[in-house]
């Protein structure tokens, strides 16, 4: 034998389950089937490790959006304190000059207008039961009820053979399903 370095793969799945070389090989072969338990396993494996992946990337984007959130709202904390303290202190002033004034709600400065909007009124439910209890007995006009169906009670009704207009009952179909055993 000469001394010639062999080369051995590091690992056995770089053999076994080479993806690489296993997609190439579906993806050149027309009509790629799964005739084998060898490509059975290699299937499988695949499609637990693409799982893998967009699982993965699902924490990663959530991860990444609350340290997004986290910083703007760090990084505006400053110029919201501002914004509050100038509006403070510019509304008596604006106030004190259009007193003299029952239509002008604004006024230039250098660069700069000034002004008061009226925002639009609004209502705030601050106890919704309190409300809700109240305006039932007293204002029933502003009490909306809501009518839904239940889905678990359709679902019983269907299953028991009662058609019902609008309404489609779907038995179930058989969906893959591929997880991974654990090592022994």
């Amino acid at each position: 034998m000469s001394n010639a370095a062999v080369a051995y793969p590091s690992d056995i799945d770089e053999i076994v389950f080479d993806e690489d070389r296993a997609t190439d090989e579906a993806k050149q072969r027309e009509g790629f089937r799964i005739d084998s338990q060898d490509k059975a396993t290699w299937a499988a494996r695949r499609y637990l490790q693409a799982e893998k992946r967009i699982t993965d990337r699902e924490r990663l984007a959530k991860e990444y959006k609350a340290r997004i959130d986290s910083w703007l709202e760090h990084a505006n904390k400053g110029d919201l304190d501002t914004t509050e303290t100038m509006r403070t202190l510019l509304t008596p002033f604006l106030e004190h000059e259009l007193s003299g004034s029952t239509r002008k709600r604004s006024t230039d400065l250098l660069g700069v207008r000034v002004g008061f909007r009226k925002l639009p009124e609004r209502v705030e439910i601050v106890d919704t039961s309190m409300a809700l209890d109240f305006c039932e007995a007293n204002h029933p006009e502003v009490v909306v009820v809501k009518k839904e169906l239940s889905k678990s009670e359709l679902r019983k009704v269907t299953q028991r053979g009662a058609l019902i207009p609008g309404v489609v009952f779907d038995g179930g179909q058989d969906r893959l399903v591929v997880t991974a055993l654990e090592a022994e």
